[in-house]
């Protein structure tokens, strides 16, 4: 690894941001070798405002959309288990051209939505989607 300071030991935003794409990436070569701590709910990410998610994620919480908040989903993003997205009053999630899965092969809770009586969150969907591991009832309807 090149760098250019006098200690050579510092690494510039844009390496970091190469190293953490290719170990989040789904095919590639680096990623066996991340321990996988994304495998169990461990934490809440509380989206307020206008989110936009364009690189692959491998979250460790649920994730809530609060009232006013926006979050827009354009990649890979894998959920751990008993993990869900919360769209509450007001909220929306916009799926686009993404896959929401659980890369650890366990189920998750899928897409929930709030509903106060008189608004309720939306979820708005943007081309091709998939959305695997979610768990099912037993009659095949999503939980």
């Amino acid at each position: 690894m090149m760098d250019y300071n006098a200690w050579q030991n510092a690494l510039t935003p844009c390496q970091i941001s190469r190293i953490k794409r290719n170990l989040t990436r789904w095919n590639s070569r680096q990623r066996h070798l991340v321990i996988p701590s994304w495998c169990n709910l461990q934490d809440t990410i509380m989206i307020r405002d206008s989110v936009v998610w364009e690189g692959e994620r491998d979250l460790n919480s649920d994730v809530i959309i609060e009232n006013g908040g926006t979050l827009h989903i354009k990649c890979r993003t894998s959920m751990p288990k008993n993990a869900q997205f919360l769209v509450m009053p007001e909220g929306q999630l916009i799926l686009d051209h993404c896959w929401l899965h659980n890369s650890c092969g366990e189920e998750w809770e899928g897409i929930r939505i709030g509903d106060n009586g008189k608004t309720h969150g939306s979820v708005k969907i943007l081309g091709e989607v998939s959305i695997e591991n979610v768990k099912l009832t037993k009659d095949g309807r999503l939980d």
